[in-house]
């Protein structure tokens, strides 16, 4: 994960995390693949430690929980829970989160202002991570030393973004070795 981004002003404050969970599924969808919730919900959590590392700033405005099974967005876990473990079929939208979702009861596909940088963050992790299905990427996400497991050995359950963005420097400091 060495590409280089540009260095233009970039928000402080983030993007909706099921924004970048569409342009995740997007990219799938483009390649004919599938993905579950547990790999929309560890896609993004990946893309922003790498965000965190390379860039200094969130890619995702809210924070991340250390669940039992994984680092966790409750708000993303929500919009997805009517999938279960199976498939997700459709891009995530507002209201998805209710109890008797429909057509008519959702509002519209969640986006975000993008800039190129995010979109090029967002599309460097996908061709890295890609290949990894729900299983492999929360082994990754689960090691000891990671920021979920220190944070639930501190009996913790939000993940703090500079143990993050600390775990992805490491991260990219092997890659260079």
């Amino acid at each position: 994960m060495s590409e280089t981004f540009s260095h233009h002003p970039i928000p402080n404050h983030g993007h909706d995390v099921a924004a970048i969970a569409n342009e995740f599924f997007k990219l799938a969808s483009a390649e004919g693949r599938t993905l579950t919730n547990m790999q929309l919900q560890k896609l993004p959590y990946i893309a922003q430690g790498w965000s965190l590392a390379l860039r200094n700033k969130p890619l995702i405005e809210q924070t991340v929980e250390a669940w039992p099974y994984g680092p966790v967005y409750r708000k993303l876990y929500e919009s997805l829970a009517q999938y279960g473990s199976g498939p997700v079929k459709d891009f995530i939208h507002e209201n998805d989160s209710g109890r008797d979702i429909t057509i008519e009861t959702r509002g519209p596909q969640i986006t975000g202002n993008l800039c190129d940088d995010d979109l090029a963050l967002i599309k460097a992790v996908w061709n890295n991570y890609r290949e990894c299905n729900a299983f492999k990427l929360s082994a990754l996400t689960h090691q000891p030393g990671t920021p979920w497991s220190q944070t639930r050995e501190k009996g913790k359950r939000e993940i703090p973004n500079d143990i993050i963005k600390k775990h992805y420097e490491q991260l990219l400091n092997c890659d260079k070795e």
